[in-house]
């Protein structure tokens, strides 16, 4: 089933590029809007000292300039509060704009339009479980570690178990988020059991697992680029930039990818009796 899967999420790439770019593009341009207000701000509160503060890192340096830029960091984070719901609309509409194109061949924003308002409410739903399951985890962690000892086994769950636990859950909940988007498309029913089609998503973990370890390797090599190239110099820049773009690109054709792999492990709806 999973081999199956994957074949299929290799195809929906393949098949509709289009796709990819769309998701490339937006993300683009949503970068440049939450990346471009924090770059200004500091520019500006750096001055002459940008040219330290791109050759290596000092924190006095840097604690220095955040210090000059509150008042721009401020401004920031007011742009941040239309900019990050309006990322968390896109990323709604546009899962479910790829359950819809690949289930039927076309139509991406049809299909996020015609889901956007109820998959936005899916993922307010997840991200509601998603507190309460790490408020849970820290009570439990914070619980066992006065029961069993203070000391070494407390820091260790506190610093191991919490972080660990959070990964897992959102890990979790992303997966059971996708597969009632997906049954909101594909099976065309109601917000109920769509959800409860999130529950039952596990005969999707394995394809999940492995994309989503396509998408974390793309991160750490746009990390670790990032972190090798000083872009002081023309030619590491231009190395840097073009570099970043390609990664973005691929993590957008992993995204179409899972998506065509979700759309080919949810059930067809069945048809009724003697239909």
């Amino acid at each position: 089933m999973t081999r199956t899967a994957l074949a299929c999420g290799w195809q929906a790439i393949r098949r509709w590029p289009i796709l990819t770019l769309i998701i490339y593009g937006v993300g683009v341009a949503m970068a440049f809007l939450i990346a471009i207000p924090f770059a200004v701000a500091i520019q500006d509160a750096a001055g002459s000292s940008k040219g330290l503060l791109a050759g290596s890192f000092e924190l006095g340096l840097w604690y220095d300039t955040f210090r000059e830029a509150r008042g721009d960091l401020f401004t920031v984070a007011l742009h941040l509060l239309w900019v990050v719901p309006l990322y968390l609309v896109w990323d709604a509409a546009s899962s479910v704009g790829l359950c819809f194109a690949l289930a039927n061949g076309h139509g991406f924003w049809h299909g996020a339009g015609r889901f956007a308002g109820r998959s936005v409410v899916i993922g307010l739903v997840y991200l509601a479980m998603l507190i309460a399951v790490l408020a849970g985890l820290i009570a439990m962690i914070e619980a066992m570690g006065l029961l069993i000892a203070p000391g070494a086994v407390r820091f260790y769950l506190q610093a191991v178990g919490i972080p660990v636990g959070l990964v897992l859950a959102v890990l979790l909940i992303n997966l059971m988020r996708d597969a009632s988007r997906a049954a909101l498309v594909v099976q065309d029913v109601g917000l109920g059991r769509a959800l409860r089609a999130g529950l039952a998503a596990w005969p999707m973990t394995g394809a999940y697992v492995l994309w989503t370890a396509a998408a974390l390797g793309i991160l750490a090599v746009s990390i670790a680029l990032e972190s090798s190239l000083n872009a002081g110099t023309m030619g590491s820049a231009v190395i840097l930039a073009v570099g970043l773009q390609v990664l973005m690109l691929l993590r957008a054709a992993v995204r179409v990818a899972w998506h065509g792999s979700l759309v080919a492990l949810t059930p067809l709806p069945s048809l009724p009796a003697g239909g």
